[in-house]
Formats: structure tokens, C-alpha cells, sequence
């Protein structure tokens, strides 16, 4: 754990699976989440609900950075199902 601006805080985490398969149709349907949280504090924010998952309510407070996502998405590249 890192402190990098007044009440915010770095978490390490391990991530499971680095790409994303989209519900939605953009130009692209796999996304890349390298982190959690934000320190811009838009209210708009479509992603701070997903700190629920951490069971974590402070979004914009606490970071968390996936550290293996390097490993993680090389793998899943390499995989079969990955090709597509």
C-alpha cells in the first residue's frame, strides 16, 4: 500500500483475466482494465460501481493497480480462444 495524494491509497492486486469481453458494440469489443479507482471525482462515473466487487465504497480514494496484467494478458493471448 502506497499513499500518493492526501486520502488517497495504492492497492496491489492480483488480476484473474486482463481482457474484458464487451456487452456493448464500440469499434472494439475487449477491454483492458490495468486498474480500479480515479482521482477526478466526475460525477457521471459509469465505473465507480465496480468497487462494490472490492467491497470498497471510497472509489476515488482508494486505487487499485493490477500488477500481473503483463502475465495475464500474454497468456490469454496466447491462448487459442484469444486469437479471434
Amino acid at each position: 500500500m502506497e499513499s500518493f495524494e492526501k486520502n488517497s491509497t495504492v492497492h496491489e492486486i492480483e488480476c484473474q483475466t486482463a481482457l474484458n469481453k464487451l456487452k456493448r458494440k464500440l469499434p472494439y469489443s475487449w477491454d483492458l482494465n490495468i486498474y480500479r479507482g480515479c482521482k477526478h471525482g466526475c460525477r457521471y462515473c459509469f465505473a465507480m460501481y465496480t468497487h462494490k466487487y472490492l467491497n470498497d465504497e471510497d472509489y476515488f480514494n482508494n486505487i487499485y493497480v493490477k500488477t500481473n496484467v503483463v502475465e495475464c494478458l500474454e497468456n490469454e493471448l496466447r491462448h487459442k480462444s484469444g486469437k479471434r
